[in-house]
């Protein structure tokens, strides 16, 4: 017996009880190896066998190789079998003197899937008759049957809803089909002709005979063909042979009708169309967007114009005799012209390239006769009101918005400056310019960043006799220039006008200095490396003294910053305290210089530079080869991009990936490089051989060698350690930094 193993313990199977899961084992499809499904969905015929093609569809299926022992169904045997038949049917025509019935030609189709008929006569081009499907597609029901392709003969009749078609001929395949099916369709026969079909082709075989003959009517005689030989006058053939040979032929021209001289009158442009079937002409407005003239079809409708209008029609006097009128035509169109068309004066200004070759071959005209007439108006601009002055209520700026705006709208902020700038304010001391008890009084302006205000506190002095406190709010403020104080407008030794009251900046506090040394790009004053340009400028320009008066200075000791400031005005060089301080703080951390050799070291000046040139011309020189911390021109950065060429590039993303892998290494290395060199600084060819000898980093001889002349530019031909790191790591404000030459975005 059968018997299945149930957690370790035969049990036999027919003693398994009939419960859910256990029916499963015995009767369900535990035992099964074959899952196919099988064949459920089968045609029939009325509940019956599955309808197969039929005897007489089998005898055609074995003519074309089909098998007889398996007959697929007939609408997979017979799909898109159709059996065509040709037929007419005669239609009375009752209200015509030349034809008493019309013969209407037909097509009958058969289609064997599923004995549906369909019935439709062939569209004639401009017969004038509604043509197309006469009978959809359907069976047609006949003396209680549905009609068969056995009932359809040739040489006889079928009626169909009442409509008898004579049935006069069939397709091969037809033939060939019933033939098989045993089925005679019957012999062919011909269509017959009715009355109008019979007149015309005689109509088309006498004129032939008369072209052969050569004795069909010219036109010159006085008679049309088209008029079937009646007579015509000389003018009609004449305008039957215009139209014969110029139809569709049609000149464009661009006219202008100037109303400048009447009183609001403006100019307005036309298209000009001259059909050369007719001589006829018409006038299109071309019509402006946002013109408010309304799109009117055509201005002046086809016809033909008059050169000068019968004076009848204006006058209003009542005339029966028919006035000669001289019409414009071909020839008297040009590019200059002037038309009176209804009274108006249309200029010809313009034309396509078809009417300029038309006018060129059949009239005559000349290229310089067609040349384009330029008739645009140079519209001068009306001078633009200068807003009127502050009325002191509000912001400035408020006001000017009810100026130019009816509806009133808020300011509109740098949302953008605020989130980078934040809460960044300056802080600089003012003195107040003017008699000896205003210069006592002192001042504290604090510039907010983030949306350009400023306010200044006064400090409050005992016994002085003045109430300090708070001595301008915040609030945007013009200088004395007119134009809104600026980031830029405060520096040490600066004198700005605000309020009508002259203030000089004394001095500013350590955040705000490293403020604007990091931000030295918008703060001119406090960038370094242009400071160190004019300097180093001046320093080694022997008729500016600087060299000299600072080596008898250092001499004696260390200059500050009050003692640097005095050599300077001394000397009259364009040097501000601001940017002397910004100096002094990047030779030294206590503010002051030590010695020259320290100095001559922190320029990369050696005995060797001195020259008898201005300091202007070598600054000149300077700044064409390098632009240092300046916003780029659109010419300077085209320039600076063609610097930084491809080998370079790649050879600075090498040395970075280096650097950042042995970034102890590579400032070690740099460091006895510039503890054995003379002058403390390392130039192009010491760093090449640290890279390749020292580092070895793989980098070709070629990239290194461009990789050098963009990194030590002929300003900065040797550079300290302390600046060769910032150049590395992009710190300096040096425009040329790795980053910069190896094309990487900030």
């Amino acid at each position: 017996k059968a018997t299945v193993s149930v957690l370790y313990c035969e049990v036999e199977m027919d003693k398994l009880p009939l419960m859910p899961g256990t029916n499963e084992l015995v009767h369900g499809d535990l035992w099964r190896s074959n899952y196919r499904r099988c064949h459920t969905l089968t045609g029939h015929n009325n509940g019956g066998e599955p309808k197969k093609a039929n005897q007489e569809i089998d005898t055609f299926a074995m003519t074309n190789t089909i098998s007889n022992t398996s007959l697929p169904p007939a609408h997979l045997a017979l799909d898109r079998k159709v059996l065509k038949f040709k037929c007419y049917f005669r239609e009375g025509v009752h209200e015509s003197t030349t034809e008493a019935e019309r013969v209407r030609l037909c097509v009958v189709y058969y289609f064997l899937e599923d004995d549906t008929i369909a019935v439709s006569e062939p569209r004639q081009l401009n017969s004038g008759m509604n043509q197309g499907t006469l009978v959809k597609r359907h069976k047609i029901k006949q003396g209680g049957r549905y009609l068969s392709f056995s009932d359809l003969r040739l040489s006889d009749n079928v009626t169909i809803y009442g409509k008898t078609f004579r049935i006069y001929d069939c397709d091969t395949f037809t033939r060939e089909f019933c033939l098989n099916a045993g089925h005679d369709v019957g012999k062919n026969e011909q269509a017959p002709q009715d009355t109008y079909d019979t007149n015309a082709r005689q109509r088309f075989e006498s004129n032939k005979k008369r072209e052969l003959c050569g004795t069909r009517t010219k036109l010159s005689l006085g008679q049309t063909a088209a008029a079937g030989g009646s007579s015509a006058t000389k003018e009609e053939v004449k305008q039957t042979t215009q139209f014969l040979q110029n139809d569709k032929k049609v000149l464009k021209f661009k006219a202008m009708w100037d109303e400048v001289h009447n009183t609001g009158g403006e100019r307005r442009y036309f298209n000009l169309y001259y059909f050369l079937s007719d001589d006829c002409i018409e006038v299109i407005e071309m019509v402006p967007a946002n013109s408010g003239r309304d799109p009117f079809p055509s201005f002046v409708r086809r016809r033909k114009c008059p050169k000068n209008p019968n004076p009848s029609s204006i006058t209003g006097t009542l005339t029966f005799q028919r006035a000669e009128q001289e019409y414009w035509k071909v020839k008297d169109l040009c590019i200059g012209t002037e038309l009176v068309i209804c009274g108006k004066r249309f200029k010809l200004y313009d034309c396509d390239t078809f009417t300029k070759e038309y006018l060129k071959e059949h009239c005559g005209r000349t290229a310089s006769e067609l040349q384009s007439v330029d008739v645009k108006v140079i519209k001068k601009e009306a001078p633009k009101p200068a807003p009127p002055p502050h009325n002191g209520f509000g912001d400035e700026e408020d006001s000017l918005r009810s100026w130019r705006q009816l509806a009133l709208k808020c300011p509109v902020k740098d949302v953008r400056k605020f989130t980078e700038s934040g809460n960044e304010m300056l802080k600089f001391s003012l003195e107040l310019l003017g008699g000896e008890i205003d210069s006592m009084r002192k001042f504290v302006l604090t510039y907010y960043v983030s949306d350009d205000t400023i306010s200044i506190f006064e400090a409050v002095a005992r016994n002085s006799g003045i109430l300090g406190g708070r001595f301008l709010q915040r609030q945007k403020v013009k200088l004395g220039n007119g134009e809104y104080a600026t980031a830029a407008s405060f520096y040490v030794g600066a004198v700005v006008e605000i309020s009508h009251r002259k203030f000089r900046v004394t001095s500013t506090d350590e955040r705000s200095l490293a403020y604007m040394e990091h931000n030295s790009k918008i703060f001119l004053k406090s960038n370094i490396n242009m400071i160190m340009m004019k300097f180093k400028a001046m320093f080694i320009s022997t008729p500016t003294g600087l060299k000299d008066t600072l080596n008898g200075a250092l001499k004696q000791g260390q200059v500050d910053y009050t003692q640097l400031m005095h050599i300077v005005e001394s000397l009259g060089l364009p040097l501000v305290e601001q940017e002397v301080l910004t100096m002094l703080r990047y030779f030294n951390t206590n503010g002051s210089l030590n010695s020259y050799e320290e100095l001559l070291v922190t320029l990369s000046v050696s005995e060797t530079d001195i020259t008898d040139k201005q300091w202007q011309d070598i600054h000149e020189e300077w700044d064409s080869d390098v632009t240092l911390g300046k916003t780029l021109t659109e010419d300077e950065q085209y320039r600076l991009n063609d610097l930084h060429d491809s080998r370079a590039a790649q050879g600075m993303l090498k040395l970075l990936q280096e650097y950042n892998k042995r970034r102890a290494l590579f400032q070690q290395e740099l460091r006895i490089i510039c503890d054995y060199s003379n002058d403390g600084c390392i130039g192009p060819g010491e760093f090449a051989v640290a890279v390749t000898k020292k580092l070895k980093v793989d980098i070709a001889p070629k990239q290194l060698d461009q990789l050098c002349s963009k990194l030590f530019p002929p300003v900065l031909r040797r550079v300290p350690y302390r600046e060769m790191i910032r150049l590395i790591e992009d710190t300096t404000n040096y425009v040329h930094s790795t980053k910069t030459i190896a094309r990487i975005r900030k």
